[in-house]
Parts: structure tokens; C-alpha cells; sequence
């Protein structure tokens, strides 16, 4: 697994501790059994997050390497850093190894490279005089970079597993949205104007974005049910394109958690478009995974899956067409 693949946050880094501090907050959450590479000095920066292979499987971490230095030699890293978390100290030092003489075999200079266990860190490759035989303490929730993320209000989350469960259906709501659903369609809906239902998502989406407010039962119903339409759904994500993205994701995070299976491939999708155009990478490949539980083969989820292990900027997504095209009466 391969996570943020997408713009940070600024931070500065002068140490250490600022390195290990850094990578929660431009993640997304703490990582456990992972390789996290930080860029600097790029065409664009971003940074990501791997899962370390078993202990067992040291022919892996080559693969590893590979899907950490293509994307950075894409972008014109020249400086990067690596943050080796697991508390398996051999696995660290050999997982580092192989990053820096690959890195460094490219022609990108290793800043730093790191173990971290969770308590301590020291180094993954080579020696520091002056630190402890046992590695020095570090504790990155009194860093002032997490007391900076809580005033810019970036939520970390404390594993993977945690951020997964955020975008996790919520029984009692689904059944709520499900029996709005029993209803029969009215207005444009039933009568098929797709063009006059388009309008009344993106009016009613702009809505609940301006007030902070999330849709009603009926309100989610109708617009699950009408984003199944290709053109509607590109008309709610042109809406992206125009507003505060972090609003977007709060939105389509709370319509994820609300829909029905057989309603989840769009707003899923939706939800990944949102969090990579906002830089949360994690979030993003979090949204994908759930719209691949039911519908694997959902177009839309397969582009932001190869936005994000890509590293392509969300620019690319920034314009060049209009949210009316090709929205007719028969859509």
C-alpha cells in the first residue's frame, strides 16, 4: 500500500524531531510498519507512505525502492528523507539501506534517514556521535508542529485502520438514507431533466457547503440517487473546482458514511477527488478502497488511484471543461 502521494502541508524541518514530527500531519496518521519518504527541493513536493514487507521478505524491498524513486525522479526531488517506523530494528537498517543506495544512485541526496519504533529513534544507516546506545526519546504530539495543525485544523488520526473507520458506512444512518430512498422520485428526477437535476445538486451541495450544514435524509437520497448519472456526478465534482476543497470533504465524507452499497461507487469517488485536490492522500486512497469494496471496477476511483500513485499534481484536474457539457434531457 502506497499512501499520500499528494501535496503537503508547509512545514520546515531543521532536525530530527521536526522530521519525525512532520510525518503524522502530512500523512494523515501515525504509521506503523512503514517506510515514509519526505521530498524537498522539487518541482512540485510531496510525500508518501509504504508498507514495509514481512521480515521474511527482504527480495521485497526492492519493489519497495522502485515504488518510492519512480514517482521522485518524476518530479525532480533532489532531497529527500526517510522515517523507517517499526520496532524491528534489523528490517529498518536493511529497508534504509536499500532506499539510499537506490536514491542516491539516481543522483537524489538522503538528508536523513530514520528508525522510529514508536518511542525512540536513531539512526537507519551508519552512526551519530553523541546519542544514546538506545536511541533518543521523541514525543511528536508536544511538537509545535502539532500545535500548529490544531489551529489550521489538519486531523490526525491515530493509525490507518482509524482513518479507514472514519469513512466506514454508518448502519443507522444507511437505513435512514436506504428508506428515503422507498419514495418514489418527483421533480426532474421523474421526469428525467438531468440538465434541472444537475443544478438542483449543485445548488443544494453549495447550500450545505456555505452553512457547514450536512443534507437531509430525503436530501442524501436524492442526490445518491442522482449522481449514479455520470454528467450529475461531474457536476457535483466541478463544484470542487470553485470552492474551500476541506468543505467538500467534510460533505462527501458524511454522504459516504450514509450510502447504501449499491449507491457508494459515486460518492466514494467524489470523496477521493475531494481529498486529493485538498492534499489528503490517505484520506483519498481510504475513499477509493471503500468504493472498490462493492464496485472494483468504478472508473472514477480508478483515476484518483492513479492520480495518487502517480504523484500527479491536482491541477491537472483544475479546469478545462464545463459541468454542463453534455448534459442533455437524456444525460
Amino acid at each position: 500500500m502506497t499512501d499520500d502521494l499528494s501535496a503537503p502541508p508547509t512545514l520546515t524541518a531543521h532536525c530530527p524531531d521536526d522530521l519525525l514530527a512532520m510525518v503524522p500531519l502530512v500523512i494523515g496518521f501515525t504509521p506503523e510498519d512503514s517506510v515514509v519518504m519526505l521530498t524537498f527541493a522539487a518541482r512540485r513536493a510531496f510525500h508518501a507512505r509504504v508498507d514495509l514487507p514481512p521480515p521474511e521478505r527482504p527480495d521485497l524491498l526492492d519493489d519497495l525502492s522502485d515504488a518510492l524513486l519512480e514517482p521522485a525522479e518524476r518530479h525532480g526531488v533532489r532531497l529527500v528523507a526517510f522515517v523507517v517506523h517499526t520496532e524491528d530494528a534489523d528490517l529498518a537498517r536493511r529497508a534504509a539501506a536499500v532506499l539510499v543506495a537506490a536514491f542516491t544512485g539516481s543522483g537524489i541526496e538522503v538528508i536523513d534517514a530514520l528508525h522510529a519504533d514508536g518511542l525512540r529513534w536513531r539512526p537507519a544507516v551508519g552512526q551519530r556521535a553523541g546519542l544514546p546506545a538506545d536511541g533518543v526519546p521523541y514525543d511528536v504530539s508536544e511538537h509545535r508542529f502539532a500545535a500548529q495543525a490544531v489551529v489550521a485544523g489538519r486531523v490526525v488520526h491515530g493509525t490507518r485502520a482509524e482513518l479507514a473507520r472514519s469513512v466506514a458506512a454508518d448502519p443507522e444512518r444507511v437505513a435512514a438514507v436506504s428508506l428515503a430512498l422507498e419514495e418514489p422520485p418527483v421533480g426532474p428526477v421523474a421526469r428525467g431533466d438531468w440538465r434541472a437535476v444537475a443544478v438542483w445538486v449543485r445548488g443544494t451541495i453549495a447550500h450545505h457547503i456555505e452553512h457547514r450544514t450536512v443534507p437531509s435524509d430525503a436530501e442524501a437520497a436524492s442526490i445518491l440517487l442522482a449522481i449514479t448519472t455520470v454528467r450529475v456526478r461531474d457536476a457535483a465534482w466541478h463544484l470542487m473546482l470553485d470552492a474551500p476543497v476541506d468543505q467538500h470533504v467534510e460533505l462527501w465524507t458524511d454522504l459516504v458514511r450514509r450510502a447504501p452499497a449499491a449507491l457508494l461507487a459515486a460518492p466514494a469517488s467524489l470523496l477521493g477527488v475531494a481529498a486529493w485536490l485538498a492534499g489528503h492522500g490517505a484520506l483519498a486512497w481510504c475513499a477509493v478502497d471503500r468504493c472498490r469494496e462493492h464496485h472494483p471496477d468504478y472508473s472514477l476511483a480508478r483515476l484518483v488511484e492513479d492520480a495518487l500513485q502517480q504523484a500527479m499534481p491536482p491541477e491537472t484536474m483544475s479546469g478545462g471543461w464545463h459541468w454542463e457539457d453534455g448534459l442533455d434531457a437524456s444525460a
